[in-house]
Order: structure tokens, then C-alpha cells, then sequence
């Protein structure tokens, strides 16, 4: 019973230098407890990896194999020692896998991927130039998307201010520095919050023997 301190601080909070396993996470639990599983798969797998866009997307015939061997019940991937996160974007039916850029208790992570958008498009008369008509095209364009991920529910939301202030309600302290920012600190401030709050707010993986 008296070693048990001993026992809980030896451990490495979760952090950009924590030593994940290799291996495949079929669900955020996996993740959490740092429990991947079919890692001698990844010696046969082959990926690109966009490292400026800290995107990574298996070969065909490599995510193939694995989604049969899953059932395609994937969340996402450790290589070396990097976790990715599955998203709903991809390429050619492939999903995208982003890196976890920050580790934490809400971890971040940024890629970015088209969307489509509907756009009104008005006809004019050439010669009045009265509008006479108008059509809805579809438009895709490229945009930056910021995402945090709750190491402790493994609930995702879009990285913003409120999020993070609703993210960070059990940091009073953090949260008054919140509610003192000018409205043109939010924005330039907003990573270095999320930095401050994990340095603080340290978690810990539930580690399973294997």
C-alpha cells in the first residue's frame, strides 16, 4: 500500500514524447490504454505519409488487407511511435489517417481536405444587367481543418475558442485568463492555451500488460 505513490508517479504522462506502441487501434479505447493490436501487420503495410499535412494513407492492397482483418472497425494507427486518428476524409475510399500533432488530455490535430460547398450563382441580362435568374452550383475547396480530441471520452469537436473554453472548465485559473482575453488575443493565443492547459492538466494512459 505505502508504494503505490511510488508506483503512480513513475509513470509518463501522456505528452508529444510518450512512447506509443506500434500497432492498429480498432477503437479509442485501444488508444487510451496504449493497447494497439495487430502490430506485425505493419511490417508488410505500405502508406504515403504527407508530413507538412500530417496526413498518411495506406496503399490499396494495405487497406485492404486490413480492413478485412478488422472488419473495418478502425480508429486509427501507431508508426513509429506516432498515433494517427481515422478521419471521415479520404482519398480514392481511402481515409485519411492525420497524426496527432499534440498529446494530451485534449490532444490536436490539423490536416487539410476539400469540401464541398453550394454557392449561388445570379444570371444577369447582358444588355440591362437585371437579374433574371440564378442556379446553385456546388464549388469544392480546400480548407484547414483543427480538431480536439478528449483523451478522456474520446470525443472529437472543431478547435476554436469556445470549444476550448468549454474544454477547460476545471482550469479556474486558465479560465479567467480566458475571459480577460482581448477579442484579437483569442485567435493568437489560442495554441499557447491548449499548450498551457496539458502542461497542467497532466493525464495518464491506463496501460495494459501485454
Amino acid at each position: 500500500m505505502g508504494f503505490a505513490p511510488l508506483l503512480l508517479s513513475a509513470q509518463q504522462p501522456l505528452a508529444n514524447n510518450y512512447p506509443f506502441k506500434n500497432g492498429i487501434y480498432t477503437s479509442f479505447s485501444e488508444f487510451s490504454t496504449d493497447s494497439p493490436v495487430l502490430d506485425s501487420f505493419l511490417s508488410s503495410m505500405q502508406y504515403d505519409l504527407n508530413s507538412d499535412e500530417n496526413i498518411l494513407i495506406l496503399k490499396s492492397e494495405s487497406q485492404s488487407l486490413l480492413d478485412s482483418l478488422t472488419n473495418k472497425e478502425i480508429w486509427g494507427l501507431c508508426i513509429n511511435q506516432t498515433p494517427y486518428i481515422k478521419t471521415e476524409d479520404k482519398q480514392d475510399s481511402r481515409p485519411y489517417f492525420v497524426k496527432l500533432h499534440v498529446v494530451g488530455k485534449l490532444s490536436y490535430y490539423y490536416y487539410k481536405a476539400f469540401r464541398e460547398k453550394e454557392v449561388i450563382m445570379y444570371v444577369h441580362n447582358p444588355y440591362t444587367g437585371e437579374r433574371i435568374g440564378k442556379k446553385t452550383v456546388t464549388n469544392r475547396d480546400l480548407v484547414f481543418i483543427q480538431k480536439l480530441l478528449h483523451f478522456q471520452t474520446g470525443e472529437n469537436i472543431d478547435f476554436n475558442f469556445e470549444n476550448l473554453k468549454l474544454w477547460t472548465v476545471d482550469d479556474k485559473g486558465l479560465q479567467k485568463t480566458m475571459q480577460e482575453m482581448k477579442a484579437e488575443e483569442k485567435e493568437s493565443k489560442l495554441f499557447k492555451t491548449l499548450l498551457i492547459y496539458n502542461d497542467r492538466n497532466p493525464v495518464y494512459t491506463n496501460k495494459k500488460a501485454r
